[in-house]
């Protein structure tokens, strides 16, 4: 496996986790979600944030630092050496951010997800692979992989259009369902 596809896989699994999902459930795409205007930053999303357990108690360590960067956030994950560069979106009355890895020779890859920042608290919903599956399977959608194989992510390779308006068409949480955990921002200590 490619550095390039660990640090997706990197990231993936820290968003996936966010959201209580299982890593083999995240997709890759070619194309970012760009909303009703263009990509703007949301500057609720800066800071640094602690993960949830399921019986609500904060972790003490942080899980993601999104640090504003002109147009764009820097994400950085816990643990990872790889950094991000996060754009934000509006679609349909909902946030989307967009994560590629920053020196990524893979292509760069994006990393979709669906947030919402209430106050302190971030919830992030990855993209789901069985629901990218179940719209290719019907042709709305076009991906690379296959869709039969959930031990393997998929790559979202339709066009931004066609993307947004599958999710104006059906709703966000077809595609971004969740999410189970959140996390909150991170208090100086």
């Amino acid at each position: 496996m490619s550095g390039a596809s660990l640090s997706r896989r990197a990231i993936a699994a820290a968003l996936v986790a966010a959201a209580g999902c299982l890593l083999a459930c995240y997709v890759v795409a070619t194309h970012p979600i760009r909303g009703e205007a263009p990509i703007e930053l949301d500057p609720a999303l800066a800071g640094a944030w602690r993960a949830v357990d399921d019986d609500g108690e904060v972790s003490g360590l942080d899980v993601f630092t999104f640090t504003s960067h002109g147009d764009h956030y820097v994400l950085t994950v816990a643990g990872e050496e790889e950094v991000y560069e996060v754009t934000t979106a509006r679609l349909g009355g909902h946030r989307y951010g967009n994560a590629v890895e920053i020196g990524d020779e893979g292509g760069g890859a994006v990393l979709l997800f669906r947030y919402r920042v209430d106050g302190d608290e971030l919830r992030i919903a990855p993209l789901a692979r069985d629901a990218v599956a179940r719209y290719a399977a019907r042709g709305e959608l076009a991906v690379d992989g296959d869709v039969a194989d959930a031990a393997r992510p998929l790559v979202l390779t339709s066009p931004s259009a066609q993307l947004e308006a599958v999710l104006l068409a059906h709703g966000p949480l077809e595609l971004f369902p969740g999410p189970g955990q959140y996390a909150v921002r991170s208090r100086e200590r």
